[in-house]
């Protein structure tokens, strides 16, 4: 048979033997030649950013996630329906593999800051944790734990932190986000 073929799985566990199988395929599979793109397994991902301050450029927001993922497309602004910006930015990107994570990705932080502006990263898919300690069952209201947004750290607070004096756009030791050569200058 040749031609294109649209399936469709009644369970995600039917769509997970599906590709286990035809990653398995061997050579003198008719399976083999098959191509397609799995959706339960899909590292590139759409994603929101959404900054405190709105004149926070875009490079930097990509240079930032350039140390977490792969950017596909460079950061574009959202527009509402009258072709105003939102405030928010659209980026595609490449998560990294992590074989030991539920489903084999590596996911984004859901908060971050660039210099003291807090930025927020949401998409479809993404693990809900804990803003404040990235850690799962319940959320940053009812966080107990004494997490750095510095290093991301558990057991220390921000103003303790060993690396305070840590660039949080380039991952830096020797200087902060204000003086950072990779920072985009907008004057």
């Amino acid at each position: 048979m040749t031609g294109i073929f649209l399936v469709t799985f009644a369970t995600v566990n039917a769509c997970r033997r599906y590709w286990e199988a035809m990653n398995a395929a061997m050579p003198d599979s008719p399976f083999h030649s098959f191509l397609g793109s799995c959706p339960i397994q899909r590292d590139e991902k759409r994603i929101t950013v959404s900054m405190r301050n709105p004149h926070t450029p875009g490079r930097d927001i990509s240079t930032f996630l350039g140390r977490l993922c792969t950017v596909v497309r460079e950061p574009s602004h959202i527009l509402n329906g009258n072709g105003f910006w939102t405030g928010k930015w659209s980026v595609t990107v490449r998560l990294y593999r992590e074989p030991a994570s539920e489903d084999g990705l590596q996911h984004l932080p859901p908060t971050f800051s660039l210099g003291n502006s807090f930025g927020l990263i949401y998409y479809p898919d993404m693990p809900h944790n804990c803003r404040k300690c990235g850690g799962k069952g319940h959320s940053m209201k009812t966080c107990k734990e004494d997490a750095c947004r510095v290093c991301r750290v558990t057991g220390h607070s921000s103003k303790d932190c060993p690396k305070k004096k840590t660039c949080n756009l380039c991952g830096q030791a020797d200087h902060l986000y204000k003086d950072c050569p990779q920072r985009e200058k907008s004057w």
